[in-house]
């Protein structure tokens, strides 16, 4: 069996502002790299770090502040909070994620620092051949996948079963992966199949309750057009 290598990154944590290049922006931006689309919001922020593909900046706003600001400064855009430290920013057909995120030195006291990013993780697989495959993450909606780096069993040529404690329900899973037009889900009694339909692969989400806490393990699939 080939081997193969699964990384799960959350860039708002191991893409983290630089000392140098920081500065004030009359806007935030992020890209979609699975479905390319880019996204921006006129808003001004300080100490703005464009650390590709995720945008850092401090600015004097709560996050419960900064969620209502969104909305005010476009109407077409939802918002909610998650954790206490997550704001997803919703469009039609898209989603996008601002997290709170450890304050700069150089930050006052009244300012707070967050990260702008798309929701997305990146899976190294080495089969049929070496290659990066790109899914849409819903890090907002789980805990304990900050700079994780998962390292399945060797002779399995795709990646297997990663375990996370999920905050929300499964319908916050299917309500998150239809916003994309790039997925496709199909809802099972306990599990979610995501389809990305621009690399063909499918991912597993399924779910466990016990007494209170709520898992989510997440399977990568083969991709059966490869």
């Amino acid at each position: 069996m080939k081997k193969a290598r699964f990384f799960v990154f959350l860039v708002s944590i191991l893409l983290l502002s630089s000392c140098g290049g920081l500065k004030n922006q009359s806007s935030i931006h992020v890209k979609d790299s699975i479905g390319g689309d880019n996204f921006s919001i006129k808003i001004n922020v300080k100490r703005a770090a464009n650390t590709s593909p995720s945008m850092n900046f401090s600015i004097d706003k709560s996050i419960e502040e900064l969620a209502n600001e969104i909305t005010k400064i476009d109407s077409s855009l939802s918002t909610i909070i998650w954790q206490d430290k997550f704001i997803s920013v919703g469009t039609d057909s898209n989603l996008f994620l601002l997290e709170q995120i450890e304050k700069l030195d150089e930050d006052k006291e009244n300012e707070d620092r967050y990260s702008f990013f798309a929701p997305i993780g990146t899976f190294e697989i080495n089969a049929p051949s070496d290659k990066y495959i790109d899914m849409y993450i819903p890090y907002h909606l789980i805990k304990g996948l900050a700079n994780i780096q998962h390292w399945p069993d060797y002779e399995n040529a795709y990646p297997k079963t990663m375990v996370c404690e999920a905050f929300g329900t499964i319908d916050d899973f299917f309500n998150f992966y239809s916003k994309f037009e790039q997925c496709e889900v199909e809802k099972e009694t306990d599990s979610l199949i995501v389809t990305n339909k621009k690399n063909g692969y499918k991912m597993e989400l399924h779910f466990s309750q016990n007494e209170n806490l709520l898992t989510v393990a997440f399977d990568i699939m083969k991709d059966e057009t490869s």
